[in-house]
């Protein structure tokens, strides 16, 4: 294999590379936004695109989100995104190559660690960490952090409204499925959907949930809870969603910038997620600082109380607070 290095340039940014051999169909993109705070800190995303715009374009955003979650997370680190496109699941090939790009972007100093993100769980996470050092991979078996990143949306849903409403978790992956058993076990009303309708519809029966499907669960009334692909809050919702909040655990949910005029033209209160799923990237740095000495993210007590303190010590979380109940007691 040989692998074709691209610098792609960007606006705004300090690297946008691409990786890719036309061979083997090996191709990925990272993109580091800003590493003023330090290193970059950003998870790898599996995703299929159907062209190399589409594949930036994504990159891109992801890596200027993590900018910002970062910051807001009061973490010593920078915005960086791996993104990588392919169809199926990563082979032993890929994740050697991806292993080679990651090392390639720190040739001159470390500037870039990745982790796990869309279909980079423990499994891709662990073949790929086999090849650079620059890979978040937590030996114990804990390096996803879906339950910890959803651990951060139950703590800004439980502080902004109030029990016995609803929560449309729309994705039932490894953030939404933990999301949904927090939700119930606090006295929340939980609704789920999923692309995958036979997976919602069994994890609706055995938990007790209320399965919605797809294209109706962000227009129901109650919190709407992305917790899957981004950029479904779009003006449609805006105009014709019954939801008095949009919390959730999927990077860049806003179709543009401009829904937000929009959700506040609605009287819809936005938390963004950068902020609500910051809970993983908190969980990744400090098992990172441990040294992954031991089993770390939900069963650590330490990085739960990280995650708190930092979402509820938020001023857009408290800002919004005072807003809503400002509302409510008119």
């Amino acid at each position: 294999m040989t692998m074709r290095i691209q610098e792609l340039g960007g606006p705004d940014f300090e690297r946008l590379t691409r990786g890719y051999d036309e061979e083997t169909g090996f191709d990925a993109i990272i993109a580091i936004h800003d590493t003023k705070e330090g290193p970059a800190l950003g998870g790898c995303r599996i995703n299929d695109y159907y062209t190399l715009t589409e594949h930036m374009a994504d990159a891109m955003r992801l890596s200027r989100t993590m900018t910002s979650k970062n910051k807001a997370a009061g973490l010593p680190r920078g915005g960086g995104k791996m993104v990588v496109n392919t169809k199926g699941p990563l082979s032993v090939e890929q994740a050697a190559s991806l292993g080679v790009f990651v090392d390639f972007i720190n040739k001159d100093g470390h500037i870039y660690t990745t982790g796990g993100d869309m279909n980079c769980g423990e499994r891709e996470l662990s073949m790929i960490s086999q090849h650079t050092r620059h890979c978040y991979y937590n030996p114990f078996g804990l390096s996803n952090s879906g339950e910890t990143t959803a651990y951060g949306v139950y703590t800004a849903i439980s502080h902004l409204v109030g029990r016995g409403n609803a929560v449309n978790i729309e994705g039932v992956g490894k953030v939404g499925s933990s999301l949904a058993r927090m939700l119930k076990d606090d006295g929340y009303r939980v609704r789920v959907t999923d692309i995958q309708k036979d997976l919602a519809r069994e994890l609706a029966f055995e938990e007790g949930y209320q399965y919605c499907e797809p294209d109706e669960i962000r227009f129901m009334d109650g919190v709407y809870a992305p917790c899957a692909t981004g950029r479904t809050v779009d003006l449609n919702f805006a105009l014709n969603s019954k939801a008095k909040w949009v919390i959730g655990g999927a990077n860049n949910q806003l179709h543009t910038d401009e829904v937000l005029d929009d959700l506040k033209f609605s009287e819809i209160m936005y938390v963004p997620d950068y902020i609500a799923n910051m809970g993983g990237v908190i969980h990744i740095y400090f098992d990172m600082v441990k040294g992954y000495t031991a089993p770390t993210g939900i069963e650590d007590p330490g990085v739960i109380n990280q995650i708190k303190e930092r979402i509820l010590g938020c001023p857009t979380i408290n800002k919004l607070k005072e807003d809503y109940d400002a509302t409510i007691n008119v």
